[in-house]
């Protein structure tokens, strides 16, 4: 047990020992975090500072009138047991959807080596293999590290599917975000609307009918520049698109360090249905090699010392 946390909805570091926990400014506090376990909410440290393998969420608990953070084990409550009925379902549901379009799958592939387990392993187009890593459960971000390094090894394409908007698989690989809480809605259409992690780049007019300020000037320019826009895509377009090649990865590295970034999918044009829709300016080639107008502030070129623009790959890091 330890008396310091870091509290990933407010982003502070709380500490147990002081009789503010370190944040004078938030009363009640302790009230709020003590016996009210949420998944992804506390996290541990280390885990959070230097990427270590840890069960990574907390809880507060009380001992001897002190109180103390400690890791919540697995299957010690819901949110940390085995597989649930909702991971069954999209994991089904992934690999029926797969299999209609004419690909080979496998279910709960294991690779020789035995160091991993992937969910569902598609066999795309030109001997491209996508795997499908389902988490509804909190996950620590150093085994999110080690599973896709793993399956990067083997040749796969990881793709985290995950549920909640707070998780720790999202941008530290290739991931996607569906809005979906029950397993029986996974049959719904609108309940597998892609809610995040597949994106479109987007041409918008720079004038004072947007709310967004012009990346050169800070007011306006009437010009156009490009922005991305989550695409709000069926899952199942996904899974074929993903398959197909015509929706591939594509990480974005800030300029803080060669880890930090995003990650994303996005269509191979900006002309495939469904990817490049309510855009104001003409639809436009947009290859993912090439950084889009007025981004070029936040992000750096492979030969400068901004930053990196990379399709299909990951950090070099890993």
């Amino acid at each position: 047990m330890t008396h310091n946390v870091l509290h990933r909805g407010y982003g502070i570091t709380i500490d147990l020992s002081a009789s503010d926990l370190g944040n004078p400014d938030r009363p009640g506090l302790l009230q709020e975090i003590h016996r009210n376990y949420k998944p992804d909410l506390l996290y541990c440290l280390g885990a959070h500072e230097y990427g270590t393998v840890c069960p990574g969420f907390m809880t507060i608990v009380e001992k001897n009138g002190r109180y103390h953070a400690r890791h919540v084990t697995r299957g010690e409550v819901n949110e940390t047991a085995g597989e649930s009925e909702l991971h069954k379902a999209l994991k089904n549901h992934t690999a029926e959807a797969a299999s209609r379009e004419g690909f080979s799958v496998s279910v709960e592939d294991r690779a020789v080596h035995g160091r991993r387990r992937t969910d569902v392993t598609v066999a795309g187009a030109s001997g491209k293999k996508i795997g499908y890593e389902i988490q509804i459960s909190p996950i620590a971000s150093g085994s999110v590290d080690n599973r896709t390094r793993t399956a990067v090894g083997d040749g796969l394409t990881p793709l985290w599917l995950v549920t909640n908007e707070n998780s720790l698989a999202i941008d530290r690989a290739p991931w996607a975000r569906l809005n979906v809480q029950r397993w029986q809605d996974v049959g719904s259409g609108d309940a597998l609307r892609v809610r995040g992690g597949v994106k479109a780049l987007r041409m918008v007019r720079c004038d004072w009918t947007t709310q967004r300020e012009c990346p050169k000037t800070g007011t306006r320019c009437a010009g156009w520049h490009a922005t991305w826009e989550s695409t709000q895509a069926h899952y199942d377009e996904m899974v074929r698109m993903t398959a197909t090649g015509e929706l591939v990865t594509l990480f974005m590295q800030a300029r803080t360090g060669p880890r930090r970034g995003w990650h994303m999918c996005t269509a191979t044009t900006a002309r495939t249905p469904g990817f490049a829709r309510n855009s104001r300016a003409p639809a436009t080639t947009a290859t993912p090699s090439t950084p889009p107008t007025g981004y070029r502030r936040n992000l750096r070129r492979n030969t400068g010392p901004r930053g990196t623009w990379t399709a299909g790959r990951f950090p070099a890091t890993w």
